[in-house]
């Protein structure tokens, strides 16, 4: 659940993006059933409504808003920075349309305020496994519509989920703390059940027992990671509500993104996957406290 998006290319070119889109082919490839929850404009393509249709996702809760433009991002380098600016703001989400939602797991995944906590304490009782994705809550817009992080009182939102994302910049953000360690440790004293903190080359887990880190073994040097987060949450809901334990849909949802990463957006993820876990490893682990 979140904003579909057209992302626009440094050549000015446009391609589909948006947590729905990337999380949602990451969960059929593994052999999981998507359903998208999302509120696009009159902008949003044809073809690419259709090209969700034939990869497998279903569209029956996507919901085309008159008068309004689809959320659209534009990435760009400043001194060797990879940023991003909001070209246009799309509509939010209405609560409304999970009146009918009864599934096994679910992903909140805003862009920039679409959903929010909202949506969250609807879907709390109406799914077994609810990740959250702390991205476009943390997200803010200066004057020139580039894209900053904010730390906002995010406790009950921790407490809500069963499993939460971030970057390491953005857990970070969030917690004030210097690194992604710290970070780490912070998150884990303010009650979080499992987190996932996307870092380079690798993830940081918090599960029940143990903060842990796991690495690719041989890392993709990928200039481009667009979609990176939102297929590593994909990854691991659908393989822990499988049944999974916390660590192992970490390590395979892990390699699913070092697979991904090798093809260009937005086709990333390749179809019918099947994951051992073999191309990651843990690096370390220490007691949760």
């Amino acid at each position: 659940m979140g904003a579909l998006t057209i992302d626009i290319t440094l050549e000015d070119g446009r391609m589909i993006g948006g947590p729905p889109w990337y999380a949602g082919n990451a969960i059929h490839a593994l052999g999981g059933d998507a359903m998208l929850y999302s509120a696009v404009g009159e902008d949003f393509p044809e073809d690419f409504l259709r090209k969700l249709e034939t990869t497998g996702l279903d569209t029956s809760h996507i919901i085309r808003v008159k008068d309004a433009k689809t959320y659209s991002f534009k990435p760009f380098f400043k001194k060797g920075l990879r940023l991003l600016k909001l070209v246009s703001e799309g509509p939010p989400l209405p609560v409304y349309v999970l009146e009918d939602f009864d599934a096994e797991a679910a992903i909140v995944s805003p862009v920039f305020k679409e959903v929010g906590v909202n949506h969250v304490k609807q879907l709390r009782s109406r799914t077994q496994v609810l990740s959250v994705d702390l991205q476009g809550f943390l997200r803010q817009v200066d004057s020139d519509g580039l894209i900053f992080l904010r730390a906002f009182a995010a406790n009950d939102l921790l407490r809500q989920a069963d499993v939460i994302h971030c970057s390491g910049e953005e857990a970070v953000a969030l917690t004030g703390c210097g690194n992604v360690l710290d970070a780490a440790m912070t998150l884990s004293k303010l009650g979080v059940k499992t987190c996932l903190i996307g870092v380079e080359n690798g993830l940081v887990l918090i599960d029940e027992r143990d903060i842990s880190s796991i690495e690719v073994v041989k890392p993709v040097a990928a200039s481009d990671a667009t979609g990176a987060g939102d297929i590593l949450t994909g990854s691991f809901t659908v393989l822990l509500s499988a049944g999974m334990s916390a660590m192992d849909a970490a390590v395979r949802a892990l390699e699913v993104v070092a697979r991904s990463l090798v093809n260009p957006p937005p086709e990333r993820v390749p179809v019918n996957l099947e994951v051992t876990g073999r191309l990651c490893r843990v690096a370390w682990r220490r007691p949760r406290v």
